[in-house]
């Protein structure tokens, strides 16, 4: 593994990792339930997935110190061969993704529509919203971006469109 030193040492263009994000990476706003709360919310995510090799570590390790991303290594097996291979992962949420977005943005060719939608989902969370909680038309706009990201990330994408 790379030392953390060293991912630091050097500045990685946003350009490449904007091309990074666009080819190997996943933008996602996220339905999760609380169950003290008794409701679901929305989290804006990025996460990005390489089989593991000392210049992906590099990229990694640079992501996790400048963004404050989670880092993970893994292992993931291969159904069709059956073989295993070492897997890193990237993974950022909320403030995270809105550092990153910030930067990357301007580049993005591929997936630049599903970043706007989890930038602007990024900076409606991040609204204080006082005693009374979060107005309803923000929460509509809230599930609103969530099926809209799912229509763009989904393979089927009439399956989204009918919801």
């Amino acid at each position: 593994m790379i030392n953390n030193k060293l991912a630091i040492a050097f500045d990685i263009p946003n350009e490449y990792l904007a091309g990074v994000a666009d080819s190997d990476g996943s933008f996602s706003y996220l339905k999760n339930y609380s169950k003290p709360r008794k409701k679901y919310y929305y989290r804006p995510f990025f996460q990005l997935t390489w089989k593991y090799s000392k210049e992906a570590d590099l990229v990694c390790k640079y992501l996790k110190n400048k963004y404050k991303a989670g880092l993970y290594y893994g292992i993931k097996k291969n159904d069709l061969l059956g073989r295993e291979c070492k897997i890193i992962k990237v993974q950022m949420w909320e403030k995270s993704v809105v550092l990153f977005l910030e930067d990357i943005l301007p580049y993005l060719i591929l997936k630049k529509k599903q970043a706007e939608i989890v930038l602007y989902g990024a900076k409606l969370k991040s609204r204080k919203w006082g005693v009374k909680g979060k107005p309803k038309e923000i929460w509509e706009k809230e599930i609103k971006l969530y099926k809209k990201i799912n229509s763009l990330n989904s393979k089927n994408k009439k399956l989204y469109d009918k919801r």
